[in-house]
């Protein structure tokens, strides 16, 4: 993989200014983030390809916020084991709150490690293996894919070097994402559409790399 390409093929588009100001845009409005998903999912999906300049245009917005809406789907499915997990926890909390303060407390903080721990566990996992299911997603182009975990997960395990170094990549990304807030202001919105690129861009390259060179498998883009 190459992590400097996702970071730096935004500025090699010719059109990149006008490009990521839509994109900025977007992301002021707040319900815009669809779009920018399904934006990036082209993005992956042309990297996967081979394409030299993997920025789209943005145009064909149906498709863009149907494949957004559908990630975003994908993403949250992929965090119910979380969110079931936060949930038994209340249910396991809510009877010691009427217990002595010792033994109470004493339970609760046992819960709440194991739980952390748990947490922790799984968002590792999960940053490892959704953007596998992401980009398994982008190229098949088939929802179902996404929860193949079979294959998902062998991607993952098979080439666990790339996906450490997308890990990397959603790291140092998000990093750059808060600095439009500390030192732009309002600039966050072009920081946070260019950090979004960036780590969709990283899901092509892995994918890319666990499954070959694929690009003569693909539907044409056009």
């Amino acid at each position: 993989m190459d992590i400097g390409k996702a970071f730096s093929f935004v500025f090699e588009d010719e059109d990149w200014i006008v490009k990521v100001l839509i994109g900025a845009v977007l992301a002021l409005t707040g319900i815009g983030f669809i779009p920018i998903i399904g934006y990036g999912m082209e993005v992956a999906r042309r990297v996967v390809r081979g394409d030299l300049r993997p920025l789209p245009a943005w145009d064909d917005w149906g498709t863009k916020i149907v494949e957004g809406f559908l990630t975003f789907v994908i993403s949250f499915v992929w965090s119910l084991p979380g969110i079931i997990l936060g949930g038994c926890v209340v249910l396991i909390l809510m009877p010691v709150s009427d217990r002595g303060p010792g033994q109470g407390e004493a339970i609760t903080v046992l819960v709440m490690t194991c739980y952390g721990l748990s947490v922790l566990l799984y968002s590792l996992l999960l940053a490892l293996v959704l953007p596998a299911a992401l980009a398994h997603y982008a190229v098949t182009r088939e929802f179902g894919a996404a929860f193949r975990l079979g294959e998902v997960i062998g991607l993952v395990r098979n080439n666990l070097g790339a996906y450490l170094m997308v890990l990397l990549v959603i790291i140092l990304a998000s990093i750059v994402s808060s600095l439009g807030s500390i030192a732009l202001g309002c600039g966050v919105f072009f920081t946070a559409f260019y950090a979004a690129v960036v780590m969709y861009h990283a899901y092509g390259q892995a994918y890319r790399v666990a499954v070959g060179h694929v690009e003569s498998d693909l539907p044409s883009l056009e």
